[in-house]
Parts: structure tokens; C-alpha cells; sequence
């Protein structure tokens, strides 16, 4: 008899292993084939491919900023009339276009007046692409935009 009841048991715990395997092929290949919405609008990630009419929709003003080394730095910003000032900082592989939207909706709700500048080497500022001089440049740009805002 208990032959018998461990070959029930066996079986049972085989079958249970077979159709688990099975719903989870099939699982897999149902998330690998669903098919997706693929953007085709943009055709970089520097978002040079949007239309001039959208990215010229703003009101912001472009301002260049000197810094410790006479470097200008490209710079916008969008006024309030509250004193705070808050800098966005764009990524490594960007620009500062893409913060626009939301530093257009903390000034225009007052929250603050938002900077954004193109980080050296970036967007609309001349030099290298992506590329600083020294180990600390660009901590020192982000101080001399801090200096900025506080004198305007």
C-alpha cells in the first residue's frame, strides 16, 4: 500500500510541475509577443525632432551667463512673483529644453522663478559636446548660477 500512495503522490507532484512549466512558457511567450505602441514622432533623444511652432510656444526669457572663467553659460528662465529661485539641472545626455514645461508651470503658478540652464558643453552652448575642462567645472558653474540668482 504505500508503494501505491507514494506513486499517487509522485505523479500528482509530476503533473503539478508539467502544468506549471507549461503556463509559465506560455506566460512568457504572451509578454514577449504583446504587442506594443511604438512613438513614432520622435526620432532622437535630444528632442530636435519636435516641431519649431511647439518649442517656440513659451515665454521664457534667454539669457547667457558669465561665469567665474568668462564662459557663458545659455540659460532660460521663466519670472514669478515669488523671490524663490529654483535651478533645474538637466541630465548628462540633454539639454535644458525639456524642463521647460515644468519650470513654465512653477512660475506661472508662483511657486518660484525658475532657471534652467544648458550645462557646459550642452544645447546652445559653445565647446566641446558633453565635455568640461577639469574635475569641478561644472560644480563651479552651478555656483556662479547660484550667484546669479541671488544678485537678480
Amino acid at each position: 500500500m504505500p508503494k501505491i500512495l507514494s506513486y499517487k503522490i509522485g505523479k500528482r507532484i509530476l503533473l503539478f510541475l508539467v502544468i506549471n512549466v507549461c503556463l509559465y512558457v506560455i506566460a512568457c511567450f504572451v509578454l514577449i509577443y504583446w504587442p506594443i505602441p511604438i512613438k513614432m514622432n520622435v526620432e532622437n533623444y535630444d528632442y530636435s525632432s519636435l516641431k519649431k511652432k511647439s518649442v517656440q510656444s513659451f515665454l521664457e526669457e534667454k539669457t547667457n551667463i558669465k561665469t567665474r572663467d568668462n564662459y557663458e553659460i545659455f540659460s532660460r528662465a521663466f519670472q514669478s512673483k515669488n523671490t524663490n529661485v529654483i535651478i533645474l539641472i538637466h541630465g548628462s545626455g540633454a539639454e535644458g529644453r525639456y524642463l521647460r514645461t515644468l519650470g513654465k508651470s512653477l512660475a506661472d503658478s508662483n511657486f518660484a522663478t525658475v532657471l534652467i540652464p544648458d550645462l557646459r558643453g550642452h544645447g546652445e552652448n559653445q565647446g566641446a559636446r558633453g565635455d568640461i575642462d577639469f574635475i569641478g567645472q561644472l560644480e563651479n558653474d552651478v555656483e556662479d548660477l547660484i550667484e546669479f540668482s541671488k544678485k537678480q
